[in-house]
């Protein structure tokens, strides 16, 4: 199922062909469609001139120039277009001379065969017309995470957000760059073609392979293994589901606004289950997980918890050069936290909970910044939180890395198959608080972190586009709206 942002997406007709690669080459322009028209030739004479170094308007500072040259392949006959980087932000070429004249209307995709020794962050730019007045250009443009090795890309260029419009005129120059490539990193670029062919499966939201955020070799690959699309399993329940807009549907009929209740109220309710699974359980202990507040260690009673770290991320577009999503904002009291593609990436340390521990039951509690000027949500709404998989850094972590040097496989970690970003499960559902307070049932999450197959390396939250929160961080001033995880457990005999 499509995520909500993509309903509302103009769909055109669609010819499902099935398309044929040659997995033996290296960049060869042997195996394409019957029908696919090719691009650029970088076998012809003097093709290397056709490019140059090239400034990307949107990207302020001046960038290293790449080196530029046509390549064997590896041994191969068909040649490639090799650029060797300097570094650089966003290093890019350009070429004006597009042998494939027009506005590319007839055309559905755009493949090529990218060839790096690395985990990298290509990047491609058509631009259409000319610039207004004020520099601005209609275009389209992709980043691709790829893969070490060849990655044989196909992008779709008619469909999803940031489409090619004919409308906006004939194609007149080509960009091809990187994101950040380290001094003396190399990018082989060939096969380069259009194709009337969009080849399945024919939906472009973040799970695709068509993401229209960013386009991972990596869930290209897994679709193509498996020919279906990522499930997310609904822990605490025997649903499976493609997203939370699936989720949210088969759970809008059931659904009732919460009764509004305070932080001390919220407390008091988990006190008193406290109370009552002490009777099956005399063993039990209660822990309030909260930044700076003390009582959580009954060994240490005066000792304050220090164990929240957050990120935003956000790979909202447009794709391609975009301050928002390539740098880390600065850390408040509040944080915007939203859809998948714009919210709050966080983490508790779990360690105070003793190895081997029972967990009886757990609460997530999260505070909304300036509810008293807000309407809560009186209509159906969802949040869901997805566990992370990577050891991320919360002072480098943006859309295309988890740490400094170390890419995700999808843009913003959307990536669930082997070795996945993030683990293919909600560990958590439900609505927004009635009022400011929201809290969410967690036990199944500890559970998860808990059962020594799953390091805890915290999880997204993120709803559906019914409600929008502006929720109090762990550097709220006021200790008691900070985010917390209220936890019951049994320690291990």
């Amino acid at each position: 199922m499509v995520p909500l942002v993509e309903r509302h997406m103009a769909r055109l007709p669609l010819a499902v062909v099935a398309v044929a690669a040659c997995l033996s080459l290296l960049c060869g322009a042997e195996g394409r469609g019957a029908e696919d028209t090719v691009l650029f030739d970088f076998g012809k004479e003097g093709a290397a001139a056709d490019w140059a170094p090239t400034k990307l308007p949107d990207v302020q500072a001046d960038q290293p120039a790449p080196k530029v040259e046509i390549s064997e392949g590896g041994g191969q006959a068909a040649k490639c277009l090799k650029l060797t980087f300097d570094g650089g932000d966003w290093p890019a070429i350009g070429a004006t001379k597009i042998p494939v004249a027009g506005n590319w209307k007839t055309f559905q995709t755009l493949k090529a065969d990218l060839t790096v020794d690395r985990p990298s962050v290509a990047y491609f730019r058509a631009n259409q017309g000319q610039p207004d007045a004020k520099g601005k250009q209609p275009r389209w443009e992709r980043t691709m995470n790829l893969l070490p090795g060849r990655n044989e890309v196909t992008l779709t260029i008619r469909h999803g957000i940031g489409a090619m419009d004919p409308k906006n005129g004939d194609i007149t120059s080509f960009i091809i760059g990187m994101f950040r490539p380290e001094k003396d990193q190399a990018l082989l670029v060939g096969n380069v073609r259009l194709s009337p062919d969009w080849p399945p499966p024919q939906v472009v939201g973040w799970y695709s392979p068509y993401n229209h955020d960013g386009y991972s070799a990596a869930v290209a690959r897994e679709y193509q293994r498996t020919q279906t699309l990522t499930k997310f399993k609904v822990l605490g329940t025997d649903l499976e589901v493609a997203d939370l807009a699936e989720l949210s549907g088969k759970l809008k009929a059931a659904w009732a606004k919460p009764e509004p209740k305070t932080i001390e109220q919220v407390e008091a309710d988990f006190k008193a289950e406290f109370e009552k699974l002490k009777n099956a359980h005399p063993k039990a202990v209660m822990a309030i997980l909260r930044e700076g507040e003390k009582g959580y260690d009954p060994a240490a009673p005066d000792k304050a918890y220090a164990g929240w770290k957050f990120v935003y991320i956000s790979c909202h577009g447009p794709d391609g050069p975009n301050s928002g999503r390539e740098k880390m904002p600065n850390k408040y009291e509040t944080v915007e936290v939203f859809m998948r593609h714009r919210s709050i990436l966080t983490q508790a340390d779990l360690s105070p909970i003793p190895k081997g521990a029972t967990i009886l039951a757990a609460r997530l509690v999260v505070t909304r910044a300036l509810a008293g000027d807000l309407k809560i949500p009186e209509k159906p709404n969802l949040w869901v939180a997805e566990p992370c998989n990577r050891d991320w850094d919360d002072k480098t972590a943006n859309c295309y890395s988890y740490a400094k040097g170390k890419l995700w496989k999808g843009v913003s970690g959307l990536y669930f198959g082997e070795d996945p970003d993030y683990w293919p499960v909600f560990l958590t559902h439900g609505p927004a608080g009635g009022g400011a307070v929201c809290v969410w049932d967690f036990t199944a999450a500890l559970k998860f972190w808990g059962d020594g197959t799953h390091a805890n390396h915290g999880f997204f939250l993120h709803g559906d586009s019914s409600d929008y929160m502006l929720a109090c961080t762990p550097l709220a001033k006021d200790i008691r709206r900070r985010p917390a995880i209220l936890v019951i457990y049994e320690p291990k005999e």
